[in-house]
């Protein structure tokens, strides 16, 4: 007898996961050494998960040449065509047993959609920074991947941004609304691959349901 089992989301999603973006250290790297090997391997590990959301694409709208999914550029246009073609996926989906089923499938695809949009704020601001030192006279308060002065989203030029309280006496002010060292790089880096991992899972379990029902695997 098959025993059921209510659908959950959280199976194949970790909470654990924030993209808020985290309060600068108060010292920064000896060198900018690690900055830089931090935003090599963020933006490798990026570019990984829009690979996975690529074929996630390919999913949802079927037969059609991933460079399709590839020529839109900006996030935003990227998340819209993922919900409509996750949109009438679903519409179109007859293999579902359970309504529940495929209430859940929805849910956590607009999670993963939700999560793909906060995550690349923090892929852009690592983009587009750059490594810079910060001193007080003759003493280096170390090393931070902060905005170039010229972005206007990733800058606040009414309330200059100040690494920590020494900063009050540093004409070397930053109007950076960010300052990442090399351990927080890591740390994106990291969160990067997690996210690359969730949308493969999801993307699996997908493959999965279109073949048993929609039922989830463990409930089998």
């Amino acid at each position: 007898m098959h025993l059921h089992r209510a659908v959950c989301l959280p199976d194949r999603f970790n909470p654990r996961i924030s993209w808020d973006r985290p309060i600068a250290a108060v010292e920064g790297d000896k060198n900018p050494y690690g900055i830089f090997t931090g935003v090599g391997l963020g933006l490798t590990r990026w570019e990984m998960v829009e690979l996975r959301l690529t074929e996630l694409y390919v999913q949802f709208a079927g037969r059609v040449d991933p460079m399709e999914f590839g020529k839109i550029t900006a996030v935003e246009k990227r998340k819209a065509h993922l919900a409509e073609a996750a949109t009438s996926y679903f519409s179109k989906c007859s293999f579902y047993l359970e309504h529940e089923h495929l209430e859940a499938d929805k849910t956590a695809t607009q999670k993963l959609l939700a999560d793909y949009q906060l995550a690349s704020l923090r892929r852009n601001e690592i983009a587009h920074g750059h490594a810079r030192n910060f001193n007080i006279g003759s003493r280096s308060l170390g090393w931070y991947l902060v905005a170039t002065p010229y972005n206007p989203r990733t800058t606040d030029q009414t309330n200059p941004f100040r690494l920590n309280s020494y900063m009050d006496e540093s004409p070397e002010k930053s109007h950076s609304i960010y300052a990442y060292t090399a351990e927080n790089l890591q740390t994106f880096a990291q969160l990067f691959f997690d996210f690359e991992r969730q949308v493969g899972e999801h993307l699996l379990h997908l493959h999965w349901s279109s073949k048993n029902g929609g039922r989830p695997a463990a409930e089998l």
